[in-house]
Parts: C-alpha cells; sequence; structure tokens
C-alpha cells in the first residue's frame, strides 16, 4: 500500500511552476547584484597595490642609481596629453643637463588609475637622498575610495 501511494503522488506531480522559478531567480539576482561589486572592488584594489609598489620601486630604483653613479638622478611624472596617460620617467641630471638613465626605463600608469603630487619632478642627490620630497597619490578611476599614498623621502 505505501508503495503504492507514492506512486500516485509522483504521477500526479506537475513540477516547477513559474512562480516557484521567478522566485528563484529574483533570489539570484539579489545575490548577483551584492557580490559583483565587491569582487570589481578587489580587481581595482589589486590594480592599486601592484601599480603602488612598482612606483615606489621605481623612486627606490632612481634613489639606487643615484648612489651608485653618485650622479643627480630626476624622476619626472608627466603627462602624456596625446596618448592620454601619465608615466614616470628618470633622467641623469648634471650642470643643467639631463639625459635618460638606460637601465631604468620609463614606465606608464594604467588608465584606470589617476596619480597625483604637489610635485611634477623628485630628485635624489649622489647620496641618494630626496632633495624635494613629498607624496605621490595614486587613486582608481573606478572608486574614488580606493587610494595609495606613496611618500618620497
Amino acid at each position: 500500500m505505501h508503495k503504492k501511494n507514492s506512486q500516485q503522488l509522483f504521477l500526479h506531480s506537475r513540477g516547477i511552476t513559474l512562480v516557484e522559478i521567478l522566485v528563484v531567480l529574483g533570489l539570484l539576482a539579489i545575490l548577483l547584484s551584492i557580490g559583483l561589486p565587491s569582487a570589481g572592488n578587489a580587481s581595482s584594489r589589486a590594480e592599486l597595490r601592484a601599480t603602488a609598489e612598482v612606483v615606489q620601486d621605481a623612486f627606490e630604483s632612481a634613489r639606487s642609481v643615484a648612489r651608485r653613479t653618485e650622479s643627480h638622478v630626476a624622476v619626472d611624472l608627466t603627462d602624456a596629453q596625446d596618448s592620454g596617460y601619465r608615466k614616470i620617467t628618470f633622467h641623469y641630471e648634471e650642470r643643467g643637463k639631463r639625459s635618460p638613465i638606460p637601465e631604468i626605463q620609463e614606465y606608464r600608469l594604467p588608465n584606470s588609475l589617476l596619480l597625483f603630487s604637489e610635485q611634477t619632478s623628485f630628485r635624489f642627490d649622489s647620496w641618494g637622498r630626496a632633495t624635494n620630497p613629498g607624496q605621490v597619490l595614486l587613486i582608481a578611476r573606478a572608486d574614488d575610495s580606493l587610494q595609495s599614498e606613496l611618500h618620497v623621502r
């Protein structure tokens, strides 16, 4: 008898209704709307962190070259208006003349980040000391609450 009742229930079940499908889809949409922005911020946060490390390494490389070569080194933050990106370039600075540093390549910042600084150039003397200390601020375009502040000392 028990077997017969379960077979009858199985034959009379109609499956999933349209309302049940719509409820499930609505719940999925709510969960995705909560989860996707945080995933987007994670990639922006990772890119910001990686760029901040590269920029900090660039300043340390310039400092190291200044010490090793006993030269004055300039690190320039420039806008490339025609291409729409910011770049960091490196130069020896001796007696008012500038020459590129072959062992350090220029660095182009990703378009997804903004770079702000009080100065457009930082200089290191032959002992590797910053002659014009300051700070650089990196901000994610997607979310301006994602920021990284670098100090050049």
